[in-house]
């Protein structure tokens, strides 16, 4: 079955139809309108009450605009100073593997500098996974492990809870990887835990964070009054900690190899900054998104490759004369 024997819309299952026509995207994807999501895309993460696991589009939109104001650009340029440090840690702890001349890898590089930077600015205290001598390469790896984990269970509802019910060495000869998801969110639980039933603790150790701005985790269970108050913001919690590391450390890890690799381009990079900022002089993030070579021309070619998010429209489509309503729960 192709689209040139088919047409521009072919149905590729019972819930969902595959589209050949790029002019129609911003259609399909448009800001306005309702769409609710797809269960099969969301469930495999095993965060239903997260922004990124609610279906509804209504209860999706009221508690993304909770956490909204946390990464609006304002809020980002805030902590730029917060940004800055783990930066510099970065640079300091990469300095000593130059002198030892020891081999390094990049991915668990940039997940702990990423997950340091975004649990000092989300949770009371930050995982300062950058002081770890070896990186925490256990870290990359677990990221790694539940993204796979993830991708199975869409097609395997429900194995890897009876999975997780096992005993431990059962559960490593049959899938050892589910290990490391299964840690992974015990200690997301004692974080979360910690922070619900001991609040005057958890706000002490917030204070002497370096970043000093509202923590968003705390103001969560501050504004969620519901009875399932705590397993929220643990879905949220696994959710925001899991999302803001490992595609944002794919892109780095594939963006450094390519300047590495491409003589060219880390010239021109590094004439670029050099001319913006001379010798060591400190880099703001307004300033770098001034320079057209690094924004504007490389940073776009390093992209996330995967599946656009499918979704049920509340109301019907329209396609060159063609209707879709909404009773046969279409997905595109």
């Amino acid at each position: 079955m192709s689209h040139c024997d088919q047409g521009p819309i072919i149905r590729v299952g019972p819930r969902e139809v595959h589209i050949n026509n790029p002019d129609f995207y911003e259609t399909v994807y448009a800001l306005r309108g309702k769409r609710n999501k797809d269960p099969w895309f969301t469930s495999n993460f095993a965060v239903p009450k997260s922004s990124f696991g609610t279906l509804s589009h209504d209860v999706h939109r009221s508690r993304r605009s909770l956490m909204a104001p946390y990464f609006s650009k304002a809020r980002v340029q805030r902590i730029e100073s917060t940004i800055l440090a783990k930066v510099d840690k970065l640079v300091r702890r990469l300095e000593e593997f130059v002198h030892s001349q020891q081999p390094l890898r990049l991915d668990p590089v940039f997940s702990c500098l990423l997950v340091d930077i975004v649990s000092e600015y989300t949770n009371y205290k930050c995982f300062n996974y950058l002081d770890s001598p070896d990186f925490q390469p256990i870290w990359a790896d677990t990221t790694k492990d539940l993204s796979e984990c993830a991708m199975m269970s869409r097609n395997l509802p429900g194995v890897f809870g009876i999975l997780a019910c096992l005993p431990r060495r059962l559960v490593k000869q049959i899938y050892p990887k589910l290990i490391t998801v299964m840690d992974f969110r015990a200690d997301c639980i004692k974080e979360v835990a910690h922070m619900f039933h001991n609040t005057s603790d958890s706000k002490e150790m917030a204070e002497v964070k370096i970043c000093q701005e509202p923590t968003l985790f705390h103001d969560l269970l501050k504004l969620e009054s519901s009875p399932d108050a705590e397993e929220r913001v643990l879905h949220e919690f696994i959710s925001i900690i899991t999302a803001g590391t490992e595609t944002t450390s794919n892109t780095l890890t594939a963006i450094t190899f390519h300047v590495l690799n491409n003589i060219k381009i880390k010239q021109k990079l590094r004439d670029e900054l050099y001319q913006a900022f001379g010798d060591g002089n400190a880099m703001t993030w307004t300033e770098l998104e001034q320079l057209p070579y690094l924004v504007g021309e490389e940073v776009p070619k390093i992209v996330a490759t995967g599946t656009n998010l499918r979704y049920a429209f509340q109301t019907g489509v329209i396609y060159e004369g063609l209707r879709f309503g909404t009773a046969l729960d279409t997905y595109y």
